[in-house]
């Protein structure tokens, strides 16, 4: 018996983003004391304030926001695509 088959990955060869830069910012945020953490806080709040540095790759090249509603608008640029085309061939002979 003669078993033959064919995989094919990324037919149409997109280059389609399967992931997104995710971190307006690049610095992580910090609390001293610690218990100030637990007391509940604004991230973007915190971030506004000059604190944070902001990662332009998140804000697709362009300058940063300086606003909340700037912010809630961004258009992160992708990160992570499609592979190539790949195209595989098997064959399997059973007797």
């Amino acid at each position: 018996m003669l078993n033959v088959n064919l995989n094919v990955f990324n037919l149409f060869d997109n280059d389609v983003a399967t992931s997104i830069f995710d971190t307006p910012f690049r610095d992580r945020f910090t609390f001293s004391p610690v218990e100030t953490f637990f007391n509940g806080f604004d991230p973007i709040a915190v971030a506004l304030t000059g604190t944070q540095r902001p990662d332009a790759r998140y804000y697709g090249g362009t300058q940063p926001a300086k606003t909340l509603a700037e912010l809630q608008n961004a258009r992160p640029m992708d990160r992570i695509f499609l592979g190539r085309r790949e195209v595989r061939f098997g064959m399997k002979f059973t007797f």
